[in-house]
């Protein structure tokens, strides 16, 4: 410690004290603040003409940034042992190489109030560091770059001084362990400290010597020139002086003052000279022409910082002016007047008023200054947080802080004038759309008059207002219905459902509508209903037509579509503990789906009934494909498959997985339990069945029951487009059909009271097929092909067209409905008309819809991959759903009354095979 305090170092001392050298020498402190020019030059230099040696180095603008871990505000500090004399130079963001240092350490993207907060942190932390300099110091030392005195300085030392009288009871309680004397701790410091001001370069003209004939001419040409240095000096010490009486900076009681200024020596100091800035090359240059002493080159140098010897040459500034015979006028013999007042023992008697006791003044030792000095460093640079001290350090910082004060005034009174542009003409309640548009309109109004760093905070507030006007009782309830239309209720929880307790006082709870209300017929189309616009899944595609059933269909022929039921565990099952889940569903998941089961339980009784009196019933056969040409009519069929049973299957398990929702979708999201969330499609987990079926198909009973010259007798329907188209399935060569039918054995009959054999040659059997659309005012037609509607030539009886295209081409699932001319709504489709021929050909259906443009998956029933065989001699009804969903949103229709043409019922639905069904 004893080598280290010698040499420049740094603020909070710390070490072993014990160990300094004349650590019980009385000595005096002198401290250096201010601002430097931008032209690297660093203020701290001033000091090295006093040491005669490079102590403070220049702080270079194009220096390496300095890291993360070192302070932008810090005090350097050099004892001077042979005088006896410690210097403290402050280091801050007016120095301009650490102006630089902080501009490269900034973030380029700050906005305007974060870079404001910024430069403000650090101006706070040189505050702090001010009032530490005032506290420890007895002489102090104000250096700037021009010969004007900086205004600024005066609110300033006003709010420094107001700070430090508030602190001093707390101070005094943090020092009263320190060595130090009652009256020190009383007051807070060891005495008034006495400012100075160094001006570091003046605004006369250059040194013109009178004459040069005359050795005695040119003496007296400097002495005129030094006069005039001389009077700009008391011209400034009268303007500083009456600037800080006016201020009440300095007044007569100056135990309540920060600093005093000596009534009866000089107190400012200027920079004789303005001559252009030097650089040890231009003193190294100058010696050569002989323009400067042997001792003046060295004093030069030292001035600059710069090492004797130097062995490159080092570009940096010099603050005082290198000129001959200078004695009489230096900083040196400027300064050290008033540092012998403190070495001598005496204070400074810088009282206004005769007659005034002297402020007090302790001469410390310098082991006993290290211990208060590292003590106030702490306690004004590292404040603890909660404590009293804190607090008036941040009243401080508000003070300080004119730009934000000013600020927050202009934009405190722009604010409401914005908040009423809000709210002015707002409805009852309106969505997050509007509110965010009336919130754009509100902060145009409040950005044409909001100026300064509290901009961003005041727009905040703006914003927050805005909500909490906008949520207090004026949001609009926004989930998406499945169709793709919002509530149109406020806010409200849905019944039935868990809550957080802090919204159940406040919202309502109903269900979800928008008044949107569509006829829709049943799932044989022979009655019509009226549908609320669907939120959930399990309404849109299986409560509304289950209500409708109990009207008209409930006693059909259905082919149920494997469901989720959950598996029972048996009494004699093993511990269930070790029962696995793919073993088994808890209790809880029994108890919740007891009532769906019981349900789809009464269903399944219902399609227990023969569909037809020869005792053919419903199958799951396997897929097959149509190779029919328009030639020669060939039918290829398939392989045999194992059949499925039509009644519900049981689902052994499924593998628990957490099913994501996605932005705008309606289906939370939950954890499957061994049943699909949504509805069966390319994308859904394999292996996992809903708990209800969006699909329906039934029969109306025989084939006769459609008549092709009437069409349909369904309600609903446009005029003439309510007939089925006639599909012509060929009868393939080689088989067992190509030859008479009916056989000879079985179509004689009597006629004329005897049996005559007759032979009918045939080569294809006829089957009735149609697919329905319906638009959202109930209008139903039944689709003839992808380009036009079916509608019968003439206007009589059926369409001539084959349904050849029903079976080979794609069909669009949206298509506009005729009831309009401009703008017409499009239609649905929602079913499969489907009559079968009484002969050895059976008609399967593969449904396979692609509800949106690729990459939109498939949806198709849950029989899977296998086609479904109807029974021949048969009028069926497929059922599409009305709503197509994933595990993980809807796919909405189009809105804008145009087709998407991605979204169509793939080719390929209507099979044929020469399978029957299997019982």
């Amino acid at each position: 410690m004893s080598q280290s305090i010698n040499d420049v170092f740094n603020l909070p001392f710390g070490g072993d004290l014990e160990e300094l050298i004349d650590g019980e020498k009385n000595i005096c402190i002198v401290g250096l603040f201010g601002k430097s020019d931008g032209q690297e030059k660093s203020k701290g230099l001033c000091f090295n003409q006093l040491l005669k040696s490079p102590v403070f180095k220049a702080k270079y603008v194009g220096q390496a940034s300095m890291s993360d871990e070192e302070d932008e505000c810090y005090i350097e500090c050099y004892y001077d042992s042979s005088s006896c004399v410690l210097y403290l130079h402050l280091v801050s963001v007016f120095d301009a190489a650490m102006f630089c240092q902080l501009g490269k350490r900034t973030e380029q993207c700050l906005s305007q109030m974060e870079g404001h907060l910024f430069w403000k942190d650090q101006e706070f932390d040189y505050a702090r560091a001010l009032i530490f300099m005032f506290t420890v110091c007895h002489i102090v030392v104000l250096s700037h770059p021009k010969t004007t005195f900086d205004t600024s300085y005066v609110q300033l030392f006003r709010a420094l001084e107001n700070t430090r009288e508030k602190q001093i009871p707390l101070v005094a309680m943090e020092m009263t362990d320190l060595p130090i004397s009652k009256e020190w701790q009383a007051v807070g410091r060891m005495c008034l400290p006495r400012l100075l001001f160094v001006f570091q370069k003046n605004d006369l003209p250059t040194e013109e010597l009178i004459g040069s004939r005359v050795d005695g001419k040119q003496i007296r040409g400097k002495v005129k020139k030094l006069n005039t240095v001389q009077k700009v000096q008391q011209n400034l010490e009268d303007q500083i002086f009456r600037i800080l009486r006016k201020s009440r900076v300095l007044t007569n009681n100056l135990n309540h003052c920060l600093f005093s200024v000596p009534a009866n020596q000089a107190f400012v100091y200027i920079a004789s000279g303005s001559e252009p800035e030097q650089t040890p090359m231009d003193v190294l240059t100058s010696s050569f022409r002989g323009d400067l002493k042997t001792e003046d080159f060295d004093e030069g140098l030292l001035e600059l910082g710069v090492p004797d010897n130097p062995t490159i040459p080092v570009f940096i500034d010099s603050l005082p002016t290198l000129t001959t015979n200078r004695e009489s006028h230096s900083f040196k013999s400027f300064l050290q007047q008033h540092i012998d007042i403190i070495l001598n023992g005496k204070g400074f008697e810088d009282s206004l008023v005769r007659g005034t006791s002297a402020a007090h003044f302790e001469f410390p030792t310098l082991r006993n200054w290290i211990k208060v000095a590292d003590m106030m460093y702490e306690l004004y640079m590292y404040p603890p947080e909660e404590s009293k001290l804190y607090e008036e350090f941040e009243s401080l910082q508000t003070v300080l802080d004119v730009d934000m004060r000013f600020s927050e005034g202009r934009c405190a009174k722009v604010l409401p004038i914005a908040s009423r542009t809000y709210q002015d003409n707002a409805s009852s309640h309106y969505t997050s759309i509007v509110h965010e548009n009336k919130f754009a309109q509100a902060l145009k109004v409040y950005s044409q008059h909001a100026r300064g760093p509290a901009y961003e905070l005041f727009a905040r507030k703006l914003e927050q207002e805005c909500d909490a006007f906008w949520e207090n009782g004026r949001q609009l309830c926004e989930v998406i219905s499945l169709t793709g239309h919002h509530c149109i209720l406020k806010l409200h929880l849905l019944p039935d459902e868990e809550h957080p307790p802090e919204q159940q006082p406040t919202l309502p709870e109903m269900p979800h509508t928008n008044n949107n209300r569509t006829p829709c017929a049943c799932n044989c189309g022979k009655t019509i209903g009226h549908r609320d616009d669907p939120f959930d899944l399990k309404v849109a595609n299986y409560d509304f037509f289950q209500d409708l059933e109990e009207k008209c269909c409930s006693k059909l022929q259905h082919i149920l579509f494997p469901v989720y039921a959950p598996r029972r565990v048996s009494q004699t099952s093993p511990d269930p503990e070790k029962v696995t889940p793919s073993e088994t569903e808890t209790v809880e998941e029994e108890a919740r789906t007891t009532e769906e089961t019981e349900e789809m339980d009464k269903t399944a009784e219902k399609s227990k009934v023969n569909l037809d009196t020869q005792g053919d019933a419903p199958f799951f056969s396997p897929p097959l494909s149509l190779g029919q040409s328009g030639n020669d009519g060939n039918v290829l069929a398939s392989h045999d498959s194992q059949a499925r049973s039509m009644v519900t299957m049981d689902i052994l398990s499924g593998s628990e997985s957490i099913i994501p929702a996605s932005k705008g979708s309606n289906m939370p999201r939950q954890l499957s339990t061994g049943f699909l969330q949504g509805m069966t499609c390319s994308a859904s987990h394999p292996g996992l069945l809903p708990k209800y079926s969006s699909w329906s198909l039934v029969c109306h009973g025989k084939g006769n029951l459609y008549s092709h010259s009437k069409g349909l007798d369904h309600p609903g329907f446009l005029r003439e487009m309510n007939f089925l188209l006639p599909w012509d399935i060929p009868i393939p060569k080689g088989s067992k059909m190509d030859v008479n039918w009916p056989e000879p054995e079985k179509a004689s009959g009597r006629r004329g009271g005897r049996n005559r054999e007759r032979k009918t040659q045939r080569d294809s059997f006829r089957a009735y097929i149609g697919l329905e659309y319906e638009c959202p005012r109930g209008h139903r037609f039944i689709h003839q092909g992808p380009e036009k509607i079916s509608k019968p030539q003439g206007g009589t009886g059926g369409p001539k067209e084959g349904g050849n295209k029903l079976v080979t081409s794609d069909m669009l699932l949206h298509v506009p409905c005729t009831c309009r001319t401009t703008k017409p709504p499009l239609g649905q489709l929602i079913r499969a008309f489907i009559v079968t021929p009484e002969a050895p050909l059976y008609v399967q259906l593969n449904p396979r819809v692609r509800p949106g443009a690729h990459p939109c998956p498939v949806f198709y029933p849950e029989c899977g991959e296998d086609s479904i065989t109807l029974t021949k001699n048969s009028f069926w009804v497929l059922r599409f759903p009305y709503v197509y969903v994933t595990e993980a949103e809807p796919i909405y229709p189009p809105t804008d009354n145009q087709p998407v043409h991605g979204a169509k019922l793939s080719r390929g639905m209507f099979l044929v095979s020469l399978n029957p069904p299997k019982t």
